[in-house]
């Protein structure tokens, strides 16, 4: 037994072979860096030519097809670097970071999946924000409280995750506890236009309508700064709805429309417009507006409500 070297260069075939994989690996993470997707996948589906085995070749190929709107695609590829190196535990945190993307039904996979990305690196405090999303979409808000702490203790002027922990005490009806959250958040980053948006709803909450009315436009404030035309239509949605709650109907009208016009797929949209037709006494427009959001998804996305409503206004 015996290793072959390349003359002249004192390096074995075992080390080059070595080396080669390094830099194909190398590559793959630059071009990703540069956020060049589509590049990373060209690269990938070389080099697995060659090393089919290699489960990081595997993960990128994934993480670049989930950024390029790929997710099932992505998932195939997490799912084979399991599958090559069962103990490659990157890839299980990637696997439910796509898994609370996307929104699976069974959640205990995904669970199971963060879990095992956890224990493996603890340190990574993102991992802890996916299980917190995902204990939130299971309505398991204590539970998610926990996790924020765990991030807070480490990193306690992270105003986003003081954010998020507001929403989750908003969740539990703890409406003194979410607004002393969102205020710590705003006093950390005043441009913070979450932090905004989160006030408002807890002021909603409380019934403190005006005072929601203030901080949607504090939202309207921050998008000057950077904007986001999704954002920008679901906050005069909202903002419409509290001029609703207030009683102002004309008002809710003109936000909500607006909001409609600038993104006719909201479903939540049209069931604020539906609100204020049915005070209004204007059934048959509420009832088009009713069918409307369901035919938009709004069951799937919020709950009952719509279903409910249709069930009350439109038989």
């Amino acid at each position: 037994m015996y290793t072959l070297l390349f003359i002249g260069t004192g390096i074995s075939a075992c080390d080059t072979k070595h080396t080669i994989e390094q830099a194909n690996r190398d590559t793959v993470k630059a071009y990703f860096t540069k956020e060049a997707y589509k590049e990373v996948v060209a690269y990938t589906d070389t080099f697995l030519k060659a090393t089919p085995n290699d489960p990081e070749l595997w993960l990128y190929r994934g993480r670049a097809l989930f950024h390029l709107g790929k997710e099932n695609e992505a998932l195939r590829m997490f799912n084979k670097a399991i599958e090559v190196d069962s103990t490659f535990y990157k890839a299980y945190g990637d696997r439910a970071i796509l898994y609370n993307y996307i929104g699976i039904s069974d959640t205990l996979q995904a669970f199971e999946d963060i879990d095992v990305a956890i224990k493996h690196f603890p340190n990574d405090l993102n991992l802890y924000k996916v299980k917190a999303s995902l204990l939130y979409k299971t309505r398991r808000f204590e539970e998610a409280i926990e996790q924020y702490d765990k991030i807070l203790a480490k990193n306690p002027n992270d105003y986003k995750v003081i954010t998020y922990k507001a929403r989750m005490h908003r969740e539990l009806n703890e409406n003194d506890r979410a607004l002393e959250m969102c205020n710590k958040a705003i006093g950390i980053k005043p441009q913070d236009l979450f932090a905004y948006e989160e006030r408002a709803f807890v002021y909603i909450a409380m019934e403190e309508y005006s005072k929601a009315i203030d901080d949607f436009n504090n939202v309207f404030r921050c998008l000057e700064e950077n904007y986001d035309p999704k954002r920008e239509a679901y906050t005069y949605d909202n903002r419409g709805f509290a001029y609703h709650k207030l009683g102002d109907d004309e008002m809710a009208l003109e936000d909500i429309n607006h909001s409609i016009l600038l993104r006719p797929t909201n479903s939540y949209a049209y069931r604020s417009r539906a609100l204020v037709y049915i005070h209004q006494g204007k059934t048959t427009q509420a009832c088009t507006d009713l069918k409307e959001a369901l035919r938009l998804g709004f069951t799937k996305k919020y709950g009952e409500e719509v279903e409910q409503l249709v069930a009350q206004h439109c038989q």
